[in-house]
């Protein structure tokens, strides 16, 4: 689950974006959220992946899960396929 990083600028701040997807796509409460627990363990303090999801319910349970976790929900984009969330984990 590791890959490359890159770096982004997004309003004046460096935000370092990794190249890890969760692809959860398809699944439903609470799978996607299970896929972003394990999937936030195997990366560094301060770094970042994306999840994609399509489940109604999604945008509310990665805000409370980030919330609850101490996580940084950094940016939510909605697609016509799913939402995009982008996720720091805790430093």
């Amino acid at each position: 689950m590791y890959a490359h990083s890159k770096t982004r600028i997004h309003y004046s701040k460096v935000i370092h974006i990794s190249e890890l997807i969760v692809d959860a796509v398809g699944l439903f409460c609470p799978e996607p959220i299970v896929r972003l627990g394990k999937a936030i363990k195997t990366i560094a303090d301060g770094e970042t992946l994306i999840l994609r999801a399509d489940d109604p319910s999604a945008k509310s349970d990665v805000e409370s899960w980030a919330e609850l976790s101490g996580n940084e929900l950094v940016s939510v984009v909605d697609t016509d396929e799913y939402v995009e969330f982008l996720i720091k984990r805790k430093a």
